[in-house]
């Protein structure tokens, strides 16, 4: 599943790397969150980015619009999944 969905293209790799990065935080996996995929940093997430993904990135400037609403999703999903019914 998890390399059916980073091979799809219907996300960009770097708002899943995104998606993923605060997921890392959150779970609090050391591995994942030392790990960047090339894909997404060939489309510009840079570690000033990264440093945004944490709680309060709805202000953040560096991260777009379409970034902001994956990690309102993935907190969704990993705090109460009910919420996406």
């Amino acid at each position: 599943l998890y390399g059916r969905f980073c091979q799809s293209e219907v996300l960009s790799a770097r708002i899943k790397e995104v998606a993923r990065m605060r997921n890392a935080r959150v779970t609090e996996c050391g591995f994942c969150r030392n790990v960047r995929f090339d894909k997404a940093v060939a489309q510009g997430l840079g570690e000033e980015v990264v440093d945004d993904i944490t709680d309060g990135y709805e202000t953040s400037d560096k991260l777009t619009p379409a970034e902001k609403a994956a990690l309102k999703f993935t907190d969704a999903l990993i705090h109460d999944p009910e919420l996406l019914n």
